[in-house]
């Protein structure tokens, strides 16, 4: 699990549950469940970021690698660099809890930093 505190009043936690094959290291996700706490003034909206964001941490931790040969990038462009796709999204499970922030508009915060961070963490 990993939670993250973005700002003094927005926080995600999102934790996972994986089998790994000790011979191939190959992980494998079984669960996954994001937790962001906030007001959402847009509900739908919240959770597409949270399925982005999970999906951008997938990426971080199982999928991305940047490799050097003598200190120079090999991936110099852009297209050589593979990242996840919505075709290679996983199961999540998104839980929206609400907390009025009285110095944010209608009580929200914000969505976007605080989906990702606790995702690329885990």
């Amino acid at each position: 699990m990993s939670c993250a505190r973005i700002h003094p009043n927005t926080w995600g936690c999102h934790g996972v549950k994986v089998e790994v094959d000790t011979e191939t290291e190959q992980v494998e996700i079984i669960r996954y469940v994001a937790v962001e706490v906030g007001r959402a003034v847009n509900p739908l909206l919240v959770k597409g970021w949270i399925y982005g964001a999970a999906l951008r941490g997938e990426g971080f931790a199982l999928a991305e690698e940047m490799i050097y040969d003598q200190g120079l990038l090999s991936e110099a462009r852009f297209r050589e660099y593979k990242v996840l796709t919505t075709m290679d999204s996983l199961p999540v499970e998104p839980i929206i809890v609400e907390h009025l922030e009285a110095a944010g508009p209608y009580g929200a915060e914000g969505i976007g930093e605080p989906g990702l961070v606790p995702a690329a963490r885990l």
